[in-house]
């Protein structure tokens, strides 16, 4: 669930993390659908969409 603790990051090993940021240990992985790097998220409400080297916006379902 997203607060003021909870962060959302992309990786270049094509993950997306939410983190809760007072323990630095993520929450929950969300597995990209593509194997190249996310570059961007962008997290409102229930959805994490996500932007990465190959060009196409995903969109998935937050926890």
């Amino acid at each position: 669930k997203k607060s003021e603790y909870t962060l959302c990051t992309g990786s270049y090993d094509s993950s997306i993390r939410v983190w809760d940021i007072r323990s630095r240990e993520p929450l929950y992985t969300v597995e990209s659908d593509s194997d190249d790097k996310v570059l961007s998220v962008y997290w409102e409400n229930d959805q994490i969409l996500s932007g990465g080297e190959d060009k196409k916006l995903h969109i998935y379902q937050a926890k």
